[in-house]
């Protein structure tokens, strides 16, 4: 599998927020968020055996192993062969899959993950698709995740719509693109004034950005 980092820190993100992780950064991704704040990821990685990463993820002891990129799900079949590897290794945490919701894991059907879904719904770059994202939702453990900016609460709106109900958690991440802590207060007091997003989202912002933890 094609590996640009792995690294020990929290989940700074979403409903897992806190937890200790080992993070494992898959390169290559087939969307060009333009505030996307990992673009290295979208070029090559090095060639890494999915037992090699385990082990090192073993070695950790932290009980969350997160898969990110970049996209993960463009290189499944060895995301599936890291799962595999972990659970043979006596893992007994949560494998967590970071993935924008374009590509349906097949090959991970029946695998015992946690599925982040984040598809992109801002009004500049709206680019998804809603069955996808659906069938992951309703087909793995997991939630969903929307980054967006006060500003893009209306297309944030219209996603959800075309989305319908769906029986998991619904995170709004705030956007990070110039002062993070007031940016995330002005997405709180936005979604607060909308009766809608107020009863329908939670928002979470980036804590290990707060804390300067990579």
């Amino acid at each position: 599998m094609e590996v640009l980092e792995e690294f020990l820190s929290i989940q700074g993100e979403g409903s897992l927020v806190g937890t200790p992780a080992y993070f494992v950064r898959l390169a290559r991704c087939n969307l060009r968020c333009p505030w996307c704040d990992t673009k290295y990821s979208w070029g090559p990685g090095r060639e890494v055996e999915p037992a090699e990463v385990a082990r090192r993820a073993m070695s950790s002891g932290a009980p969350l192993v997160v898969i990110t990129g970049g996209e993960p799900l463009l290189q499944q079949a060895e995301v599936a062969e890291l799962v595999k590897e972990l659970r043979r290794a006596g893992f007994k945490g949560t494998v967590q899959i970071e993935t924008n919701g374009t590509v349906y894991p097949k090959a991970l059907e029946g695998a015992d993950v946690w599925m982040t879904v984040s598809p992109k719904v801002t009004c500049d770059y709206f680019k998804n698709d809603v069955r996808t994202v659906k069938a992951i939702l309703n087909s793995f453990k997991g939630e969903l995740k929307l980054v967006a900016r006060a500003r893009d609460l209306e297309c944030v709106k219209k996603f959800l719509r075309e989305l319908g109900s769906v029986d998991k958690p619904v995170i709004l991440q705030p956007l990070h693109e110039r002062d993070y802590r007031s940016e995330a207060a002005e997405l709180v007091r936005a979604v607060l004034s909308d009766e809608e997003l107020a009863k329908t989202v939670r928002v979470i912002p980036q804590v290990h950005k707060l804390l300067g933890l990579p």
